[in-house]
């Protein structure tokens, strides 16, 4: 049996612009794996710092949504603790991407590629 693992894929994101926590979901066959990055923009450098938040495995809809509502809990501490108290969610927030690419529970559906 061959197992295809894809680049993980961004699917939503909570903080500011210089400084927020990402969530990413990758396929591994019939498991994924999501896992929340804080990203820390250094202007000195011009690059982006990554530190993991967060990091669980999931094998159906209703892990995931469970799985990805305590990384956005955990992303909110990660954030409080930057002293970053104030933050917009883009394009909504961890648990409503995870059921928007779950199509409400019912499927999952591949990403396209950027």
């Amino acid at each position: 049996m061959t197992t295809f693992v894809t680049d993980p894929t961004v699917i939503a994101s909570v903080g500011l612009d210089h400084i927020f926590v990402e969530l990413l979901v990758r396929p591994l066959g019939k498991t994924f794996e999501l896992h929340a990055d804080l990203v820390q923009y250094n202007a000195f450098t011009g690059r982006y710092l990554r530190d993991e938040v967060g990091r669980q495995t999931a094998e159906d809809a209703d892990d995931a949504i469970e799985a990805v509502c305590d990384l956005e809990w955990d992303a909110h501490k990660a954030l409080t603790n930057m002293n970053v108290i104030e933050s917009y969610k883009s394009p909504c927030g961890f648990c409503e991407a995870i059921e928007k690419l779950f199509n409400g529970g019912k499927a999952f559906h591949a990403i396209a590629a950027e």
